[in-house]
């Protein structure tokens, strides 16, 4: 600095506390009831929509005997019903039973995502088995 200048250097700065932030703690534990719901509810969820898809697959009672070419396409017919009703009731299942589990055990996942996927099992279920219900109600009568 040069004589007769008026620069007056700064006072130094006063020593600062850090901030002190809230104690960081785990995320606490999922009880294990929750852990097991989901699979088990997935296993009923397939066990029950397979039975109901089944009800509607079984052969009426025939009073007359129909040709064998008819009765083989009826069997093709049921055969087919039947294996797309266990694979697609199988997919529902393990729907429901992902996003209960991603719902129910995994805490980093945000608030809402995890009431979303929550939300969306119940209504994928309930939408599944008002639509197959009424596929079978109108259809089902060709079988």
């Amino acid at each position: 600095m040069q004589p007769g200048s008026s620069y007056v250097a700064p006072p130094p700065p006063e020593p600062t506390t850090p901030a002190t932030y809230a104690p960081v703690t785990a995320a606490p534990r999922t009880p294990l009831i929750l852990k097991l719901a989901g699979p088990l509810l997935g296993i009923m969820i397939f066990v029950g929509a397979l039975a109901f898809h089944m009800a509607f697959m079984l052969p009426p009672p025939n009073p007359y005997t129909p040709s064998p070419e008819y009765a083989a396409y009826i069997d093709n017919l049921r055969i087919l019903g039947i294996v797309a009703a266990v694979f697609m009731d199988l997919g529902v299942a393990f729907g429901v039973t992902l996003a209960w589990h991603i719902g129910t055990t995994r805490p980093e996942v945000a608030e809402g995502t995890r009431r979303g996927l929550l939300a969306f099992a119940g209504a994928f279920l309930a939408v599944w088995v008002v639509f197959s219900f009424l596929y079978y109600m109108y259809f089902g009568i060709l079988l």
